[in-house]
């Protein structure tokens, strides 16, 4: 009898688990992802920086740009090369894996020295969660998200910038490199 009731509970169990999950649909899923911000959470750029440091076997690195993008989360390094400082390659992570870089044709006036600043330097990635939603706060456009954070320096000053979107509108909310909130305003 035990056996048969231990069996029952087991099976129980089994279908009303299988009975609660369900197919969503790619856009389905999107959807939810933009309705809790837009799905850019600090496990992505602690992973696409491990990742990258230690495909160049550094523990810092120059970079021009950075860019965290979504509704698949991924992040785009534009890296001056640790042993070419005259080259710059792009690196690209998504779906936990970095992508073989390629490289940046340069023009004649880019100053690689002036342009680009250390990785490390960027504090705000590990806050990148609180950014997303002041953000989201300051630009206050309901229904939001962020689609897009981009990293760059801005006449000398390193700028954190996230693009925010909704049905009704646009904006951006910028940063400091340590993520202290600077100006928002819509476009």
């Amino acid at each position: 009898m035990r056996a048969t009731l231990a069996w029952l509970v087991a099976v129980a169990a089994l279908l009303s688990l299988t009975a609660c999950g369900g197919d969503v649909s790619k856009d389905e899923f999107n959807a939810m992802v933009r309705a809790r911000g837009g799905g850019i959470a600090v496990e992505l750029p602690k992973q696409a920086t491990a990742a990258l440091l230690a495909r160049l076997g550094v523990t810092d690195v120059m970079v021009r740009s950075v860019q965290l993008a979504t509704p698949d989360p991924t992040m785009t390094f534009e890296v001056r090369s640790p042993t070419r400082p005259g080259d710059l390659d792009t690196y690209h992570y998504a779906d936990r894996a970095l992508a073989e870089p390629a490289p940046v044709k340069l023009r004649a006036g880019d100053d690689l020295a002036g342009q680009t600043f250390s990785l490390a330097g960027v504090t705000a990635l590990n806050r990148i969660e609180d950014i997303v939603d002041l953000a989201r706060t300051r630009v206050g456009l309901p229904d939001s998200w962020v689609e897009d954070v981009d990293i760059r320096k801005v006449d000398n000053v390193v700028t954190v910038t996230a693009i925010v979107s909704s049905a009704r509108g646009a904006g951006t909310a910028t940063f400091t490199a340590d993520g202290t909130y600077l100006t928002s305003g819509r476009s």
